[in-house]
């Protein structure tokens, strides 16, 4: 089984933050690491995780 990647991102403050998801998911590791990187260059906080387990477990619920 191929593995896909997805990028979250933060947005707001610390307490009115959300988490977003990038629709597009990404088939290596580095492609989504190029739009973290893209993200954080414009101040956002940026995660890249499988996306079978985004899926499972949803979106973060914390800050960090």
């Amino acid at each position: 089984m191929s593995k896909n990647y997805s990028v979250i991102y933060r947005t707001g403050g610390t307490v009115n933050f959300k988490w977003n998801r990038v629709l597009e998911t990404y088939k290596t590791m580095e492609a989504a690491r190029a739009i973290v990187a893209e993200l954080e260059k414009m101040g956002y906080k940026a995660l890249v995780h499988h996306t079978r387990s985004l899926n499972l477990i949803g979106l973060p619920e914390t800050f960090e």
